[in-house]
């Protein structure tokens, strides 16, 4: 399996809310380099076992570096091309165009409470990384992807769901001051059946 690569802010969202073993639940083991996890280590204190921290084999790309991005962004880009990665988790808007521009499946906080919202192992996970993935597309470019997301059917819940509700998760990380548009909120709720 490839590595899943993660920069810094999926994981300062999800730790607060006792939810950062979401990642673990999912994909197993989760890596970032170096400068990720020195942004980590003042909020918790120390990782855990499955966040691998991966030193970088290369300098930073050039295109990379031209792209404006933050230390953990820049390196987790870096190193997500490294890996050869088979997601990209990252919110940051700069850090998640450059992926996709350079073809990489990505997806967010919100997304992964989806995904894990349906259960690691159900067909819907799959359509929700492609969702998410569109998603990000969407609010990145802000214009409408080839496939439009809204066209996708609601995802099915799986029996392995493994908590009732993402509204909650949703408003908190919100609530918390995390950074999420109302248009990915509102997608993130209506795939969830939990739209008002």
């Amino acid at each position: 399996m490839a590595a899943v690569v993660a920069d810094t802010s999926p994981l300062i969202a999800l730790h607060p809310l006792g939810q950062l073993s979401l990642l673990q639940r999912i994909f197993g083991e989760i890596h970032v380099p170096p400068a990720v996890a020195g942004e980590l280590i003042p909020g918790m204190a120390e990782l855990p076992s499955w966040i691998v921290v991966r030193p970088l084999a290369h300098p930073i790309a050039s295109e990379i570096l031209h792209a404006s991005l933050g230390a953990g962004e820049s390196e987790a880009s870096s190193l997500m091309l490294e890996a050869r990665a088979e997601l990209v988790i990252v919110d940051d808007r700069p850090a998640r165009r450059l992926a996709l521009n350079l073809g990489l499946p990505v997806v967010g906080t919100a997304g992964i409470l989806l995904i894990y919202y349906f259960g690691k192992l159900s067909r819907g996970a799959t359509k929700v990384m492609r969702g998410c993935s569109q998603l990000w597309t969407l609010n990145s470019r802000r214009a409408a992807p080839a496939h439009s997301v809204a066209a996708e059917p609601r995802y099915e819940r799986s029996d392995s769901a493994s908590f009732p509700e993402v509204r909650p998760l949703v408003d908190e990380i919100i609530r918390r001051g995390f950074r999420l548009s109302p248009a990915i909120r509102e997608r993130v709720l209506v795939d969830a059946g939990e739209s008002a």
